[in-house]
């Protein structure tokens, strides 16, 4: 089923929600082939994250690193939280963005 959308299994007569991320059965759900069990409580949010859209295990070191950029990312300041909310056009708010990098923040 890799590749296929929703709807083409649908078209097909498939469970519309079945993915090459998951599968579901009878006291067993499976994450891109390792059972949730032996996934919870020995992957961060980071890891289940890179694993769900890269389809394999993270090593720890590169985790470490998305979950720094994770957290980096959430949130940007009020000046680029500001210049978002205020209306005006997604180039002018990534051009606020990028002047914002210096020294300290970015």
């Amino acid at each position: 089923m890799e590749g296929r959308s929703a709807l083409d299994a649908y078209a097909d007569g498939q469970a519309w929600w079945m993915t090459s991320n998951s599968r579901i059965s009878k006291n067993q759900i499976d994450i891109r082939g390792y059972p949730i069990e032996d996934l919870i409580g020995n992957l961060t949010y980071s890891q289940m994250l890179y694993l769900l859209l890269c389809g394999e295990r993270i090593s720890e070191r590169k985790a470490h690193l998305l979950e720094s950029v994770l957290v980096v990312g959430a949130d940007h300041g009020p000046r680029a939280r500001m210049a978002a909310t205020c209306g005006i056009s997604f180039n002018s708010c990534v051009f606020t963005g990028i002047n914002l990098l210096g020294d300290i923040h970015g």
